[in-house]
């Protein structure tokens, strides 16, 4: 279905004012905002993003990419891998209107659906082939630890054998001395620019303002689901990349 915008839902409608009500994961209250704050709001933005493409296994042809927001991670991955066929997914119409702009329209289907809804009964949806990786950033810790699980069995059954799965988000802190270190790196990165105006977060569909887990319990929760060697490849403080492979 290249070049597709399937529209499944919309649960909330566009405030344009600077107090606007957002989604989880639009985190400015402008989504115009979005590429300009984000850099500002984690520094290590674009490391991650080339981080994560790098995870993805150079022969691959289809990508999932779960949360695709403004299309900055599916974007990088095309840098690498330009043979590739991307199913991006996002509930925010406004982000994806931005990520139409920069993935080209026969070798990208754009679903405005919520991933958690889908998680939970694909069928709903329009079917989506068995992909070669699934990615996702800084979207899935919007999720309860519960939805987190039924996501990634999903997600195993929807990639091919030997297929892979990465994610780049968040993570709880595992002790309140980690915590504080974490609270205090980022505050001292993000203080050297002006952040955008942010938006209040409510919740929207399945997803809800920061619901973060440990890295530990997630990696627990990826081989629950199926996934083998599991790991985290990447993290800065309280970032993290992490994911694992299908068997063959």
């Amino acid at each position: 279905m290249p070049g597709w915008v399937i529209v499944v839902e919309r649960k909330h409608q566009e405030t344009k004012t600077v107090a606007a009500t957002i989604r989880p994961g639009e985190v400015f209250a402008h989504r115009g905002d979005f590429d300009q704050g984000i850099r500002t709001l984690l520094p290590h933005y674009d490391e991650l993003l080339t981080a994560l493409s790098r995870c993805v296994p150079p022969t691959a042809q289809r990508i999932l990419d779960l949360g695709c927001g403004t299309g900055n991670l599916s974007a990088r991955i095309r840098q690498r891998l330009p043979q590739v066929q991307i199913t991006a997914m996002d509930y925010s119409p406004e982000m994806l209107m931005q990520a139409q702009q920069k993935l080209p329209p026969a070798q990208t289907t754009f679903i405005t659906a919520d991933f958690g809804a889908w998680a939970l009964d694909p069928q709903a949806f329009p079917p989506i082939a068995p992909v070669d990786a699934c990615v996702s950033s800084l979207a899935i810790h919007h999720l309860s630890d519960a939805m987190k699980a039924q996501l990634f069995r999903q997600i195993f059954a929807h990639l091919r054998p030997g297929g892979c799965f990465w994610n780049a988000d968040p993570v709880l802190a595992p002790h309140p001395w980690h915590a504080t270190l974490y609270q205090r790196v980022r505050q001292e990165e993000s203080a050297v620019a002006p952040i955008p105006a942010r938006g209040t977060v409510v919740p929207c569909g399945y997803s809800h303002p920061d619901q973060l887990a440990t890295l530990a319990d997630q990696l627990d929760l990826l081989k629950a689901a199926g996934f083998e060697a599991v790991a985290a490849v990447w993290q800065w403080f309280g970032l993290a990349i992490f994911g694992g492979y299908v068997p063959e």
